[in-house]
């Protein structure tokens, strides 16, 4: 129990044996404890320090940033957390050496570089957790758990809600001991769990944030640079010289075309990875039917992926020796594909931009056993690397030009039906997904109806099978559509047989599917329509897929909510009794509700193109509707064909964009009297019922 909560014992305290009097405080770790729980395990298993490294160790540990005279400062703490201990000491046992001197302490990055390697881990966890987007969280993290002034800051339980974070990402930063939960004035608090966090949290912010904003220049910039490069470059003769469009395909059969004399191979393959590695996409293959090309992801065996995280050429000799460290027991059948074809060796050329591995180009031998001679030749060949950079934008480009213009097409569709029907075809035609359906919340029937559906297939028949039934409905509780929506959040299912997140409350609404990926349209916070896409193959969806998808369905709520908007204003302006004119700057009628046609006794067309000084009786008031920005209500006279002189109530409002409009609205005297002695008479007939 925490101190502060024994005072709240004290009106029970006569309950208690010995009335509380025997007592243990536990401690929490100091400067002295927490030397002893750094030397301590190391002795025991035959490791040591040099003098003063572990001393600096804790001391680093033990410094706290505060203001002083308004400027910051560090001063020793009293207090080590634990885990962030804990992280330091396990980077350093990693390093798997006898004894540890200030140079190994120095070799880890120091203690600010392994606590944000701490803070970056939890992050990525929690958001993969959350199925949302790590810099969402990183700006949370920055501006509500970190002070303006630089100190931590308390967030009570739902405060994080205003910034779309969901519970299961605070939940899962606690869990990782990043911030501590404190119960207070009835609800929970949060805050970091130590001050030593702050600085290396804004240190890895922002170097995740330039990195973050400037990849699209980096991308752009090293196009440019390695267009340069390949007019320039043997290997760009290949396409240039034929007068072939500069495309990824074409660049690819030059480079295979300049190693190919250099270092023989059966069969070559370029694929492109996912940021994390685990997917991957093929973009080229010789010969042409032996992988086809495709928008389709598939996920990487485990015993390749790590391979191809590797950012050096590496050539495999001996490839069932290279299988024999031993494939899993799910990767032994893509290993087996590979023998069957009776490919020998590999050797694979690495595409890094920046710090990360993107894509690669791989040779496979069924007779040539690649070795280390082959490694520097391949390393050697002119231009390879900017032509497979270039290759690796040409496809970058491609899928942003799609998203491009998918989002142009939503945003020309005239309504929700063709929203939804643009979406499903798009995604189905060019992710050639079996099953993409869009489906609406409907709250009255407490159910979701399908708005929209495509399936991308060879012939009718084979897409006949992928469809779900036509006006399919399902329960708003049940399925994984039911999940995603009492959760509020998107899910991804590799194997929704097998998956322990879904495989309880899947729902088939289509023979043999897999793989599912249901995510959220949300409009003002509420989910308003619900994509499901699912596919015979398991793991059918890529991490990278969910994240532009994400990105596009933000942007579909966004237009969804200003049509929502729209359809409400024009709703309003149809069936209000108020009487409403919109007029140009100049007071020529553009629009006038029904209601306004009632008031002035005309048709629309008597009344639109004309001056609504015709209509208005003073003068005055009319040069105050068009001058000033507000008009506050005053009644005035207005000129109606069949009744005369009206007396009406007007006030106006001038719109605040290009347009220039102004809003006039009227109410007639004799009609607002009869509301308001209606409204009197209903208020005094209450009055007396409840006496």
């Amino acid at each position: 129990m925490r101190e502060e909560y024994i005072a709240q014992l004290d009106p029970y305290i006569c309950l208690f044996p010995e009335r509380l009097r025997t007592r243990f405080r536990l401690e929490r770790l100091d400067k002295e404890t927490g030397l002893q729980a750094v030397v301590g395990p190391m002795e025991q298993a035959g490791r040591s320090f040099a003098p003063g490294v572990a001393e600096t160790l804790v001391s680093s540990l033990l410094k706290t940033p505060v203001r002083y005279e308004d400027e910051p400062v560090e001063i020793e703490g009293q207090f080590l957390e634990p885990v962030q201990l804990q992280f330091v000491c396990q980077r350093l046992w990693n390093l798997g050496v006898r004894r540890i001197t200030l140079q190994h302490l120095q070799n880890i990055g120091n203690v600010d570089k392994a606590l944000s390697e701490f803070y970056d881990s939890a992050v990525r966890i929690a958001a993969n957790r959350a199925n949302i987007q790590e810099i969402k969280l990183r700006n949370w993290c920055d501006h509500d758990l970190i002070t303006s002034v630089g100190t931590r800051g308390f967030v009570y339980k739902g405060q994080w809600k205003k910034s779309d974070i969901p519970d299961v990402a605070i939940d899962e930063l606690e869990n990782q001991h990043l911030i501590r939960a404190e119960h207070r004035a009835g609800t929970f608090w949060y805050e970091l769990t130590h001050d030593r966090l702050i600085g290396p949290i804004r240190a890895s912010n922002k170097e995740y944030l330039w990195e973050f904003k400037n990849e699209t220049e980096q991308v752009r910039q090293t196009a440019e640079q390695v267009d340069r490069a390949l007019r320039r470059s043997p290997v760009s003769h290949g396409w240039q010289d034929r007068g072939q469009a500069a495309n990824s395909q074409n660049i690819l059969r030059a480079v295979v075309s300049e190693i190919r004399p250099q270092i023989p191979f059966d069969a070559c393959t370029a694929s492109i990875y996912s940021r994390s590695i685990t997917d991957a996409r093929i973009i080229f293959s010789d010969p042409e039917n032996l992988l086809v090309p495709t928008k389709r992801w598939f996920r990487l065996p485990k015993f390749l992926a790590h391979w191809a995280s590797q950012k050096e050429i590496v050539p495999v000799e001996d490839f069932l020796q290279f299988l024999s460290a031993g494939p899993l027991e799910e990767d032994r059948q893509a290993a087996a594909t590979l023998l069957k074809r009776g490919y020998i060796s590999f050797i694979r050329y690495p595409v890094v931009r920046g710090d990360s591995v993107v894509a690669s180009l791989t040779l496979m031998s069924k007779t040539i056993r690649y070795n280390d001679k082959h490694k520097k030749l391949l390393g050697n060949l002119p231009g390879i690397e900017n032509a497979l950079l270039t290759a690796v934008y040409y496809e970058e480009t491609d899928e942003l030009k799609f998203r491009f213009e998918l989002v142009k097409r939503v945003f020309a569709a005239r309504d929700n039906q063709q929203i939804a029907e643009a979406i499903t075809e798009e995604l189905s035609k060019h992710y050639k997904w079996e099953t993409v359906c869009m489906y609406r919340v409907d709250l009255r029937s407490r159910s979701f109806t399908l708005q929209s559906q495509n399936s991308d297939a060879g012939d009718r028949q084979r897409g006949n099978l992928f469809r779900v039934p036509a006006n399919d409905t399902q329960p708003i509780n049940d399925g994984v559509l039911g999940k995603v929506y009492r959760e509020n959040r998107d899910i991804r299912s590799d194997n929704v047989r097998t998956d322990r997140e879904v495989k309880d409350v899947y729902r088939q609404s289509r023979e043999g599917a897999n793989s599912e990926l249901c995510m959220r349209i949300l409009v003002d916070g509420k989910i308003l329509w619900l994509l499901n896409i699912e596919d015979s193959r398991e793991n059918a969806f890529s991490e990278d897929e969910q994240w532009a998808l994400r990105d596009l369905l933000n942007q579909v709520g966004e237009l969804l909510g200003r049509i929502r908007t729209a359809n409400l204003i024009s709703a309003s302006f149809e069936s209000t009794l108020t009487a409403v004119f919109v007029l140009d700057s100049q007071g020529l009628i553009k629009k006038v509700n029904p209601s306004g046609l009632h008031v002035l006794a005309c048709a629309e067309r008597d009344a639109v193109g004309k001056n609504i000084s015709v209509f208005l009786a003073d003068a005055e008031i009319n040069q105050s509707v068009l001058a000033e920005s507000k008009t506050s209500p005053v009644f005035t006279r207005l000129s109606s064909r069949r009744r005369g002189k009206v007396e009406v109530l007007l006030w106006a409002s001038h719109l605040q964009d290009e347009s220039e409009g102004i809003v006039v609205s009227l109410q007639e005297v004799a009609s607002a009297r009869r509301q308001m002695l209606t409204a009197h008479s209903i208020s005094e007939q209450m009055r007396a019922v409840a006496r």
